[in-house]
């Protein structure tokens, strides 16, 4: 099954149908200029993914005694420009800082099962264009459901060029059809998020330059993630 479908919605009792019956199993981005209808599915890797960053993202935080300091905004919708856009994540400084529009997160998360990682990196594109500098760091999160393996990126808006820019790139995999073999990670390095895009401030002190989410938490994403996949993938299942 495609994971995802594009609907013409002439109507909009029908879209309002729609958003009603399908927004625990979807994440949806909608067209108000050309009504189209764009259906994500999620499944359980999906949801796994996005739990286990709930969990993996303050931690991080609590490691640097930074607990309490950003809010979970999970897939609100936001609309920018003609569209309105739901991420697989997203999450917002806890305190309201000058100059923010706080309908936009500052860090989201993308996912994408089996699809490909160019309309993955579009969808982070789509962020960083229409929140203009509000968002600052897209991650996501790639998963081949037959090699297996799982690629994190970190998308950001190059300065120079207002273009989407990987900054980071990392992947964990395992040995085909062998669920219980070691995962490893390619570079072995942990995956970044720099202070001052997820608080939108400078660290105190200034030696605190990052927030790094450890390269285990990276191995416990990968395994929930083909754990999922591989229930998703059995006959009858």
């Amino acid at each position: 099954m495609r994971e995802e479908s594009l609907w013409l919605i002439p109507d909009f009792r029908l879209k309002f149908q729609l958003e009603r019956d399908l927004s625990k199993s979807t994440r949806m981005m909608y067209n108000y200029e050309t009504r189209l209808l764009i259906l994500k599915l999620v499944d359980g890797a999906h949801e796994v993914m996005k739990a286990t960053m709930q969990i993996a993202l303050p931690r991080a935080l609590y490691n640097m005694g930074l607990e309490q300091s950003i809010t979970l905004r999970g897939s609100t919708r936001v609309r920018g420009g003609s569209c309105f856009k739901e991420p697989d994540g997203s999450w917002v400084p806890w305190a309201h800082l000058p100059g923010r529009d706080r309908k936009w997160s500052a860090v989201v998360m993308e996912a994408g099962v089996s699809e490909s990682i160019e309309k993955i990196k579009a969808d982070a594109g789509w962020w960083l264009a229409n929140s203009i500098d509000q968002v600052k760091l897209v991650v996501i999160v790639s998963i081949n459901q037959i090699s297996p393996e799982i690629t994190f990126q970190t998308i950001v808006l190059d300065t120079a060029t207002a273009i989407p820019t990987v900054r980071q790139a990392v992947t964990t995999s395992r040995a085909p059809k062998q669920p219980d073999a070691p995962i490893t990670t390619s570079p072995a390095e942990p995956l970044i998020i720099r202070f001052e895009e997820i608080l939108c401030r400078q660290p105190v002190p200034l030696s605190k330059t990052s927030i790094f989410l450890l390269i285990g938490w990276k191995e416990l994403l990968a395994g929930s993630g083909w754990i999922n996949s591989y229930k998703s993938m059995r006959p009858g299942s």
